[in-house]
């Protein structure tokens, strides 16, 4: 098996061409990262023979650095980027894995020579995923801008590709109501670095509620700073950690006290020692295809309180085992469920047991490698059956 990868950024696109590698399936990973990034800034282990760079990372940065707004500023280095992977691509590869938003031209090339191209997304169906947060966005008085290009382009991807690989039944599910045949949809979920993410040692007894990420009204920072403020707890705090944007400011201001500790952006090597330093972890976001942040938290045994939009549910066993799911953009269900945990401490501290288990038995980077590797074989294994044409495979 021959697979060649391609992604503007970093999402998930790394460990899935590592664990190629590793089984001697990847063909080449085309990325707008330099190449020393990968070992250095991401940790992953690929034969730099294998990777091609246009070096865009460092434009699409720039971009989303300028002091002005721009309703999608990595849009036109993501076309450069998806024109330099579409010249990539060649008549020996079997399969063509390209991220939403940046492969279209690469997997019409793809189609061309015979692979089978499949188009990444990330998050949900992205209409709705606009649908979500342009209601979400309303509702706070926020303007709210629709990235129409980009949106346009991912629904031409969809299209295009013999098939759309998500990560979390909740995106799956998006895709489905969405008219999308559930035949051409892949769903595996994503894993965790073991090595990177384990518990450390707890500093002291303050019981602590903690989110990981971008603070944004997509990710529900501002439900999330409205039920703690609303419970009022002793001994207790809440961390954001993660870059705030100018939208959560009003609400950081709002819900402001000596509870609420703002951490900012923080390095993946001190992550695991924050997260451990929590007795719960938080995320109520409105709108994700799968975030990673929840098994990295677990494997530093902490439960989840989620969203079913957080991709979440995937992660745990059931209701209770491993953590706690809320209706996604209910502030007062998710103070209930914050409140429940911290009046049960022992109970947490069991779900944070069964979570580090749960994530260490069957969702590390080796397990969704080798998910992976066996679904593109049985999509290969299809195509080459009796009556299978390369158009309906």
């Amino acid at each position: 098996m021959r697979v060649m990868v391609s992604c503007a950024g970093a999402f998930h696109s790394f460990h899935l061409a590592e664990q190629l590698d590793a089984a001697g399936a990847l063909a080449r990973l085309v990325t707008t990262y330099p190449k020393g990034y990968l070992a250095r800034r991401f940790a992953v282990r690929i034969d730099p023979s294998r990777i091609s760079t246009d070096y865009l990372q460092l434009a699409i940065e720039a971009l989303g650095r300028m002091p002005f707004r721009w309703t999608d500023p990595s849009y036109a280095p993501r076309q450069l980027h998806d024109a330099w992977a579409a010249r990539r691509v060649t008549d020996d590869l079997q399969i063509v894995v390209g991220w939403s938003g940046c492969s279209l031209r690469t997997l019409r090339e793809a189609n061309r020579q015979g692979a089978l191209s499949v188009v990444v997304r990330g998050s949900s169906h992205v209409e709705e995923q606009m649908a979500i947060l342009q209601a979400a966005y309303d509702r706070c008085g926020v303007p709210f801008s629709v990235p129409h290009r980009t949106v346009a382009q991912e629904l031409e991807e969809y299209a295009v590709a013999r098939f759309i690989q998500t990560n979390s039944t909740f995106a799956k599910r998006t895709f489905v109501a969405r008219g999308v045949p559930e035949e051409q949809i892949i769903m595996c979920t994503t894993g965790v670095n073991l090595e990177r993410f384990r518990p450390h040692p707890k500093d002291d007894a303050t019981f602590r509620f903690v989110y990981a990420g971008a603070c944004t009204i997509r990710k529900g920072t501002h439900l999330l700073l409205e039920a703690f403020s609303r419970l009022g707890l002793p001994d207790a705090e809440l961390w954001l950690i993660g870059g705030v944007t100018d939208e959560i400011v009003p609400f950081l201001r709002r819900y402001e006290g000596p509870k609420v500790r703002v951490f900012g952006l923080q390095p993946q090597a001190k992550l695991a020692q924050l997260l451990s330093q929590g007795s719960v972890f938080v995320l109520p976001s409105l709108e994700e295809g799968l975030a990673t942040v929840q098994a990295q938290a677990m494997a530093c045994g902490l439960p989840l309180l989620c969203t079913p939009n957080t991709g979440g549910e995937d992660f745990l066993s059931g209701p209770g085992v491993e953590g706690v799911v809320v209706p996604a953009g209910d502030a007062a269900a998710l103070a209930e469920a914050m409140l429940d945990l911290y009046s049960h401490p022992d109970a947490a501290r069991e779900m944070g047991r069964r979570a580090l288990d749960r994530v260490a038995r069957g969702f590390t980077w080796e397990a969704y490698g080798r998910a992976i590797i066996a679904t593109y074989r049985s999509l290969l294994d299809r195509r080459r059956a009796p009556g299978v044409s390369a158009a309906t495979a």
